[in-house]
């Protein structure tokens, strides 16, 4: 299951998201520069021009430096929920026949699980090589990263007990049948090479044309 969701996140999952989000995302670098919008595709330069109007507006309302930690803060959280959101619904989808064939659960909760589990995860790992790292030198230092590091480890246990517990997440189901597993072997295996049919529509910039494509640098 292990190399499955790796299969799934490297042939589905990385290549939906350079066709959706990523671009989007990435067009909040350097805001400022009006030159690199002329080597992004259009709707990527269209919605950093609408970006930059939206924070005109703000600025007209609001200091300019807190309209800009404000706004670029929501956009970027936005972006990284979404490629969360996207990242375990096609995690649960995958690993839903192996749970289904193997353990005859449904895996009603794994997408509200990962949402929640990922963020500590995120801030367990660094804390955890943190306090590993400082307790060579302190051990009095190194009780704040360890710290740190169990409250992470607590809520990712809070949350398995919490939704493992309720009655949604116990969903018995049979065995699934032969042609059920040939058809989502199949489906995925179709939804992998459907991603990579092509190159993604926005995620490579645009090359110059004409008399001046030579002389682009």
């Amino acid at each position: 299951m292990t190399f499955l969701c790796v299969g799934l996140v490297a042939s589905i999952g990385v290549p939906l998201l350079e066709r959706t989000i990523e671009p989007f995302s990435c067009g909040l670098r350097n805001l400022e520069s009006l030159a690199y919008d002329r080597h992004l595709t259009p709707a990527v330069a269209q919605f950093r021009l609408d970006v930059r109007l939206v924070l005109k507006h703000l600025e007209e309302v609001l200091p300019g430096w807190i309209a800009r930690k404000v706004f670029m803060g929501i956009l970027r959280f936005a972006f990284g929920f979404a490629e969360l959101v996207v990242m375990s619904a096609i995690m649960q989808f995958g690993l839903a026949l192996p749970m289904a064939y193997y353990f005859h659960r449904a895996t009603s909760v794994a997408m509200p699980a990962n949402l929640l589990i990922i963020p500590f995860l995120q801030l367990l790992m660094p804390a955890a090589v943190i306090a590993i790292a400082v307790s060579y030198v302190s051990l009095t230092l190194a009780v704040i990263p360890a710290a740190i590091a169990g409250i992470a480890l607590q809520g990712i246990a809070g949350t398995v007990k919490g939704l493992g517990g309720l009655q949604l997440a116990d969903i018995r189901v049979p065995t699934p049948r032969f042609a059920a597993i040939v058809f989502a072997a199949v489906a995925i295996g179709i939804g992998a090479v459907l991603m990579h049919w092509r190159d993604c529509p926005h995620a490579r910039p645009r090359r110059p044309h004409g008399r001046h494509a030579g002389t682009h640098r």
